[in-house]
């Protein structure tokens, strides 16, 4: 009984829409791609969009990626250093495991209401095969802005500022465990740095130890991933995810939604720039079924699609 009401609890906690607060930001996440079809390494990527006209050699920020695995070769903690953890000792000889992986944004220009990527250097949709997506794309419709790419897998590599690298080949697990996307209106990060956006997505686990691979407290030292206000996070209360409510997580959901290629996630919500706070919450309710044809327009327009409030105004 204990545990049936423990487990009703902690999923009201995780539907719970956080009240209207402000969430001043130029940048905000708006979609991802976390298993494209083929193999992960530089294809997965995060969509973003600038809330304001953005200039990144002004005003530079970054984008930090978190990779979690409950068990296995590339089992992850609570990170030692937040966000900037990085690579991390795996059970595989000279091989770490990336847990943060940073793409520092500080060249281009993005309008207001304009999409923008960060990730794998491939610059394809959906895996190698399919529509390419890069600045010079056969087909002008299908030119995305990418502001940063890193090249990972395979050989040597590291992400900028040396947080994230070796030879692993992914930003994201593709299991229920969280993973995570956070953005700072700076690339100065430390493991105290507060972020301007962020979302997690996958399924809060229930068991303690598994718990504590996301936040844990040792001695006087909070091990974890710092949050902000948003639309679903709040810091009133505690400053990291997996701690106190803080527990809110997009899709996919379970292993096996994880584990299917070729989704682009849509984050939906409206983001009201007068007051710069989320007038309706994103909730990732879209999913585009992604073939090797899909064109940028599927994942920058339509239903689901995240929208801006009062540009022009």
């Amino acid at each position: 009984m204990k545990k049936n009401l423990f487990s009703l609890l902690l999923i009201l906690a995780m539907t719970i829409v956080t009240k209207a607060q402000p969430q001043d930001t130029k940048v905000i996440i708006t979609g991802y791609v976390t298993n494209p079809a083929g193999a992960d390494a530089n294809r997965e990527y995060v969509q973003l969009m600038a809330t304001e006209d953005i200039n990144f050699a002004e005003t530079p920020y970054s984008v930090i990626t978190c990779y979690t695995s409950y068990s296995g070769t590339w089992e992850t903690f609570a990170p030692v250093r937040g966000w900037v953890t990085g690579k991390i000792d795996s059970k595989k000889a000279n091989d770490p495991t990336s847990q943060t992986t940073k793409f520092n944004l500080t060249k281009g220009k993005v309008k207001a209401g304009e999409f923008f990527y960060a990730g794998g250097a491939g610059k394809k949709i959906n895996g190698a095969a399919s529509t390419d997506i890069s600045e010079k794309a056969p087909v002008a419709a299908n030119q995305a802005k990418w502001i940063r790419t890193l090249t990972y897998g395979a050989k040597t590599w590291s992400g900028d500022d040396g947080i994230g690298g070796g030879i692993f080949g992914a930003l994201f697990g593709n299991s229920e465990a969280p993973q995570g996307i956070v953005v700072f209106n700076t690339t100065n990060v430390t493991e105290a740095t507060i972020p301007v956006d962020v979302v997690f997505f996958g399924t809060f686990p229930l068991n303690k130890v598994n718990q504590k691979k996301l936040y844990e407290r040792i001695g006087g030292k909070e091990l974890g991933y710092r949050i902000c206000n948003t639309d679903r996070y709040s810091v009133s209360k505690a400053g990291f995810f997996a701690k106190g409510n803080n527990t809110y997580l997009f899709p996919p959901a379970s292993s096996s939604n994880a584990a299917a290629q070729g989704n682009f996630y849509k984050l939906g919500g409206v983001y009201d720039i007068k007051s710069k706070r989320w007038t309706d919450p994103r909730n990732g309710a879209v999913i585009v079924a992604m073939t090797n044809d899909t064109q940028l327009a599927e994942i920058e327009k339509g239903k689901g699609t995240t929208e801006i409030r009062g540009l022009g105004k």
